[in-house]
């Protein structure tokens, strides 16, 4: 199919000292289009309202397919001799090539009609209950008409696209769909998104905030829910989000935001957040700043820690419920001295059954490790028992509590 710019590289050829744009000659296009429906008794769009970009071609898109509105015949034969003769005539340049494009435009306009006449789809005919055709006082009339005659149903669809790689819907939640099958001319409501969602890492909360008609439209008014639209075509929404960090970063020190706690199921934490390195781990890293209030993160069960960090708080994994703490691996230098671990660090983490410590854990203050009643904890050192950093505390670990049903097992040497 012939595009914007195929037709304006042709029309440079036809009227040869012109140097046309697409904004010279959009209304001529119209014209023409407007001379064959009134020709034909057809109801074709104007060429300005489908040629939208120079790749656009006179088509409409349905089920994923594009239909050309007219055969790039009567293009050539009648939409490009009428604008090149609209051309010529705004410059006087009535002349011999002037009056070859109006026999052009008569004789294709004529040969349109005896092959088209019959066979324009319902949708592009004026008053089609009327004269030579056939009664359609239903959609359904209308599909069973265009099949029968061999003609192309249209049936159109609204595609709502997420249109953000970043963003993770949960298991069982779905983005906006829109599963009608629209005719020509129906009228489509813009659906809408309540839902804030959080991205893979959960360090970015996305509110919805409408759309667009482009994945990178940034500067276009966004479409409105609840308004309508007219569907002549395919149409693709892209959603536009607010984004908002689900963290902060106090001079170093990472916190989630409380709002934001109950929501996250999985945090990998940035080696940057706020344009500042995040080094330490806060105490009370789950817990609601608010005591009036409960917004812990009781659905978080994986935490992986960031490269940088040099040190994990008091009591910083109070109340985790989840099952996995992954510590950076990042080797000691003359700009990195390790990690610290402070004391009761993962006191009340009951499904915490399993943890490697890192070669990098330069320091372990009181008991970072305390009992945890009804539990089996497996520690996995990087370090063997005999190359223990002088700043581990000797009981950095509790024992083994029968009485607490407690049992802990310590692996030096892990290297898996």
């Amino acid at each position: 199919m012939l595009t914007q710019q195929n037709m304006l590289d042709r029309l440079n050829q036809m009227a040869i000292r012109y140097n046309l744009t697409w904004y010279d000659i959009q209304y001529d296009a119209d014209k023409a289009i407007a001379k064959i429906n009134a020709f034909l008794g057809t109801s074709y769009p104007g060429m300005s309202s489908v040629l939208l970009s120079p790749e656009s071609t006179y088509s409409v898109r349905t089920d994923g397919v594009d239909i050309p509105i007219i055969h790039d015949e009567y293009i050539h034969s009648i939409v490009l001799p009428f604008i090149a003769m609209e051309v010529l005539s705004r410059d006087e340049e009535f002349t011999t090539i002037y009056n070859k494009y109006a026999n052009e435009v008569e004789e294709g306009l004529f040969t349109m009609f005896q092959r088209e006449f019959n066979r324009v789809p319902l949708v592009f005919r004026q008053q089609p209950d009327q004269g030579v055709f056939f009664a359609s006082d239903s959609a359904l009339a209308e599909v069973q008409r265009n099949k029968i005659a061999d003609l192309p149903v249209f049936k159109f669809r609204v595609i709502y696209h997420i249109n953000n790689a970043n963003i993770a819907l949960t298991a069982g939640l779905k983005f906006v769909e829109d599963t009608r099958a629209y005719l020509y001319n129906d009228i489509a409501t813009i659906k809408g998104w309540n839902i804030e969602l959080l991205s893979t890492d959960n360090t970015t909360a996305f509110r919805f905030l409408g759309w667009n008609r482009g994945p990178n439209q940034v500067s276009e008014e966004l479409l409105v829910v609840g308004s309508t639209l007219k569907m002549v075509s395919d149409v693709h929404l892209y959603a536009r989000w607010e984004e908002t960090p689900t963290l902060t970063n106090i001079a170093g020190v990472v916190s989630i935001k409380d709002v934001y706690k109950p929501s996250l199921t999985y945090l990998v934490i940035p080696d940057v957040v706020n344009n500042m390195i995040v080094k330490e781990i806060a105490t009370n890293f789950l817990i609601d700043s608010d005591p009036t209030k409960e917004r812990h993160a009781v659905n978080l069960m994986n935490i992986t820690l960031p490269k940088y960090l040099t040190k994990i708080q008091s009591s910083a994994f109070n109340g985790f419920q989840g099952t996995e703490i992954i510590l950076p691996e990042t080797e000691v230098s003359m700009t990195y001295p390790g990690i610290v671990i402070e004391n009761a660090a993962f006191a009340n983490t009951p499904n915490l059954r399993n943890i490697t410590i890192p070669s990098n854990v330069m320091t372990m203050r009181g008991t970072p490790f305390p009992v945890v009643p009804n539990k089996t904890m497996r520690i996995k050192c990087r370090r063997l028992g005999a190359n223990v950093p002088e700043g581990w505390n000797l009981a950095w670990y509790a024992e083994t509590s029968v009485a607490d049903n407690y049992n802990v097992y310590v692996e030096w040497g892990y290297n898996e």
